[in-house]
């Protein structure tokens, strides 16, 4: 799906309740376009798999930020270590230190 759009994953991991993924996204795709299609195809995918018995669907939100070139590879590693990671916090705590970490303001969406 991704590939079609002229998209590429770059690294996907995950952690219990939540994934990261570092896409390079095609300048002609908006980005909330492209979230709504990867939910929709992975639920129900993720559904009628038997690895995921408690898969029940993913969240109303999600969080997105860019990377410059020059940070990628740091990105690369965060995502590839989440389970060393989530040994210190949780997806809360997470949350909210990426989006300080970018600037951002909190959307009541990005929080459970």
């Amino acid at each position: 799906m991704l590939a079609a759009r002229n998209c590429h994953v770059l690294r996907i991991n995950g952690y219990v309740n939540h994934i990261h993924m570092l896409i390079d996204l095609h300048p002609s795709i908006a980005l909330a376009n492209l979230i709504r299609e990867i939910k929709i195809s992975t639920n129900n995918w993720l559904k009628s798999n038997k690895d995921f018995p408690n898969f029940v669907g993913w969240g109303a939100g999600y969080y997105a930020c860019s990377v410059s070139p020059s940070n990628q590879q740091a990105c690369i590693d965060y995502i590839t270590s989440q389970e060393l990671h989530h040994g210190c916090c949780n997806f809360d705590v997470e949350i909210r230190r990426l989006i300080a970490a970018h600037g951002d303001d909190e959307h009541p969406n990005d929080l459970r």
